[in-house]
Formats: C-alpha cells, sequence, structure tokens
C-alpha cells in the first residue's frame, strides 16, 4: 500500500480516497487508446463512468457510447483534456 501504513494514517487515506474524485463529472479525459470523452460519474473507487465523443470539446455532441473505466493504481491514467 505504499506510504499508506509507513507515513498516513491507513484509515485517514480511506477516508480521503473516499471523498476525493480525481476525475469530476464534467471534466474530459483522454483514454490510454486515444478515445476521448466525458466523465459522467464515479461510481465507486477505482472506477469511472465515460461517455465517449466525436467531439469531446463540444459538450453538445452526441455520445457515441458509455463506458465505465477502471483505474489502475500502477497502470496509465486517463489523461485530462
Amino acid at each position: 500500500d505504499g506510504l499508506r501504513s509507513r507515513q498516513f494514517d491507513s484509515e485517514v487515506v480511506d477516508v480521503f480516497l473516499a471523498s476525493v474524485v480525481p476525475y469530476p463529472p464534467g471534466c474530459r479525459v483522454e483514454l490510454e487508446n486515444g478515445e476521448v470523452g466525458v466523465v459522467v460519474g464515479n461510481p465507486k473507487p477505482g472506477r469511472l463512468t465515460v461517455e465517449l465523443r466525436t467531439d469531446a470539446n463540444d459538450s453538445s455532441s452526441e455520445a457515441e457510447r458509455e463506458i465505465e473505466v477502471e483505474l489502475h493504481p500502477d497502470g496509465v491514467a486517463p489523461r485530462m483534456i
């Protein structure tokens, strides 16, 4: 768990992570496969619901589909754009 138990109280870390959303709804993201979309939800810690769009810069563009993305602590994270 990294620094969780060595430098920070584990309970405090858990509460913080449950309270802070790294990708808030409405932010635009680029996934590791190059697709772009808009975050529409955070169903549970470590997961995002993203609407893939033809034009992520245009909030009125129609969503192609909605996907759930799992965030991996050691992997490539979506990039905010």
